[in-house]
């Protein structure tokens, strides 16, 4: 799950996620956040993973003042069967520049 505050401007939001720390190549769908003055939580399901690997991803959000970066998170899909859902990860905090 994802967490921005759009400090009152129309803000789309995303996430950025891959198998290298370094190289976050993947991006989910945008998120129209809207324009609030307080944090927004936003989340996104990804499919497709492979069993027993780590996958990094980090929250972003880009509005009329900038774009902005979250910390790269990490988790770890199950040896046996990939996880359908990965909302119960960390949150990822992304305020503005």
């Amino acid at each position: 799950m994802g967490r921005v505050n759009p400090n009152n401007d129309d803000t789309d939001a995303w996430f950025e996620w891959g198998d290298n720390q370094s190289n976050l190549y993947r991006t989910t769908s945008i998120h129209k956040v809207g324009g609030e003055s307080s944090f927004v939580n936003y989340s996104t399901a990804i499919s497709g993973l492979n069993s027993g690997s780590t996958y990094y991803y980090r929250a972003v959000a880009r509005n009329t003042n900038g774009i902005t970066y979250g910390n790269v998170e990490s988790f770890v899909t199950d040896e046996n069967e990939p996880p359908v859902d990965y909302t119960d990860k960390p949150d990822v905090v992304t305020l503005s520049a």
